[in-house]
C-alpha cells in the first residue's frame, strides 16, 4: 500500500485511487483523491475519478459542476451528472414492461465498426468524447468509459500543459541551483556529491513546483538539461572533472527526471 504522506505527485494519486476504487477499496480511493484534488483543484481526471468514490449525492453534485465549469464540452462530465441528476429525481422509476411479441426472436443487424486508428480491426467501442470507433490498443479507459488518444491529448491535465515562459523558469533554476550545487560540492569529498546530488535535484524539483506547477516531458527536458550545463560551467570553471561530479551529475539528473514525471 502507497503511503500517501510521502507522495505529492498528483498522477500517481490518480493512478492509486482508480486502483483501490476498481478493487473496491472506496475508503483508500477517496483519500488517494482527495489529496490529488488538493494539489491540483482545476484536474478534471481528479474531480470525475472523485466523484465516481464519494459517498454523498451532494459531493458528488458539487464535483461533477465544478469539471463542467472547467470544460463545459466534456461529455463525459454532462453524462455522469444528467444521470446523477435523473436518478436523484426519481430514484425507483416505474418499470413498464412491454407485450410479448409471439413472433421468433431475430438477431438484431447491427453496423460493423472499424477503428479510426487501424480501418481493418474491428471493435465494439467508441470514444466517449467524439464517439469514434476506437480499438483496445488505442482506447484509454477512463471512470466513465474509454477515449481516444486525440480527446486524451485534448483533455490533457493543466499540469502537463506547459508554455515557453514555464520552460524557461525551469531551466534557469537548474542552472543556476546545479552550479551553484557543484561549486559547493568541490570543496569536500567524493561522498558529499554522491549526497548532494539528490539533495540539489529534490530542491529543483521542488522549486520548479512552487514556480511553475508544472510538469512532463518538456520540464525534465528543461531542468535537468540545464542542470548538466550548470554542473559543467561550475567544473570548467572552479571544480575541475572529477569522478565526483559525474556521480553528482548523474545522480542529480536521474533525481529531476524522476520527480518531474
Amino acid at each position: 500500500m502507497l503511503d500517501l504522506e510521502q507522495i505529492d505527485d498528483v498522477g500517481t494519486l490518480l493512478s492509486a485511487g482508480r486502483e483501490a476504487a476498481q478493487h473496491g477499496d472506496k475508503t483508500a480511493a477517496r483519500n488517494a483523491l482527495r489529496k490529488a484534488n488538493r494539489l491540483a483543484p482545476n484536474d478534471v481526471h481528479v474531480l470525475l475519478a472523485l466523484a465516481e468514490v464519494v459517498g454523498t449525492f451532494n459531493e458528488r453534485r458539487l464535483l461533477l459542476e465544478q469539471a463542467l465549469k472547467l470544460e463545459p464540452e466534456n461529455i463525459a462530465a454532462q453524462g455522469a451528472l444528467a444521470a446523477l441528476k435523473s436518478g436523484a429525481a426519481n430514484p425507483h422509476p416505474a418499470v413498464n414492461l412491454p407485450p410479448i411479441d409471439p413472433t421468433p426472436l431475430m438477431a438484431p443487424t447491427s453496423e460493423t465498426l472499424y477503428c479510426y486508428r487501424h480501418p481493418t480491426v474491428e471493435t465494439g467501442l467508441r470514444c466517449i468524447q467524439c464517439a469514434r470507433p476506437i480499438c483496445s490498443k488505442c482506447s484509454e479507459r477512463t471512470p466513465v468509459g474509454f477515449i481516444c488518444p486525440e480527446c486524451r491529448k485534448e483533455r490533457r491535465s493543466p499540469i502537463y500543459q506547459v508554455e515557453p515562459l514555464d520552460a524557461v523558469k525551469a531551466g534557469a533554476i537548474s542552472l543556476v541551483l546545479g552550479g551553484v550545487g557543484a561549486y559547493i560540492c568541490s570543496f569536500f569529498g567524493i561522498f558529499l556529491f554522491l549526497f548532494m546530488g539528490a539533495v540539489i535535484g529534490e530542491l529543483i524539483m521542488r522549486v520548479i513546483d512552487w514556480a511553475t506547477r508544472k510538469r512532463g516531458l518538456v520540464m525534465q527536458i528543461a531542468a535537468a538539461g540545464s542542470f548538466a550545463v550548470g554542473a559543467i560551467l561550475a567544473a570548467v570553471f572552479w571544480v575541475g572533472f572529477t569522478i565526483g561530479l559525474i556521480l553528482f551529475l548523474g545522480i542529480g539528473v536521474s533525481t529531476i527526471v524522476a520527480r518531474l514525471r
